[in-house]
């Protein structure tokens, strides 16, 4: 017969640090997103638990680096294998945006991105209209398509009933 605490022990995750104070689990502490990284985090981070987004980007991989003028750190987005991860990148880092991996990049206010992710504001329109400056138009349009989908995800949450 295994011991209880061996048992306990076998059972802890790989992101799991045994407290040799407490004898409990803690977790690992993930760095804590702020700023305009933390808003798209809150608004595309729901995407990965939405199984039609998983089926259509299982087999996707995009980066884009999401520029607030007015608001920062700024978000550089991961999507691969039908997960969205956000990650958080500071100004300085974001006037060479190549170096962040980017393959798309997008910057404007704060508000025109929220425009854009309620399907308020049309980022092509917006472009030719010079409110947004955006680097990798067509795969930034491909972008485009997470928000439609988060859009998609938030109102079929309204329609059912809880």
């Amino acid at each position: 017969m295994v011991p209880k605490k061996q048992q306990d022990e076998a059972q802890l995750d790989s992101d799991d640090v045994q407290s040799p104070t407490q004898g409990g689990v803690k977790r690992a502490k993930e760095p804590r997103l702020r700023g305009f990284a933390r808003v798209i985090n809150s608004q595309l981070g729901s995407l990965n638990s939405f199984e039609k987004f998983k089926q259509n980007y299982a087999n996707i991989v995009m980066i884009a680096l999401l520029e607030a003028t007015d608001l920062y750190p700024a978000a550089l987005v991961h999507v691969t294998r039908g997960q969205v991860a956000v990650t958080a990148i500071e100004e300085n880092d974001c006037k060479t945006w190549k170096k962040t991996g980017a393959l798309a990049y997008l910057k404007c206010t704060s508000k025109q991105f929220l425009e854009i992710a309620a399907g308020k504001l049309n980022p092509a329109k917006a472009w030719v209209q010079r409110k947004l400056k955006i680097r990798g138009p067509l795969k930034m349009l491909a972008f485009n398509q997470l928000f439609k989908m988060h859009l998609e995800e938030v109102q079929s949450k309204k329609e059912k009933p809880s």
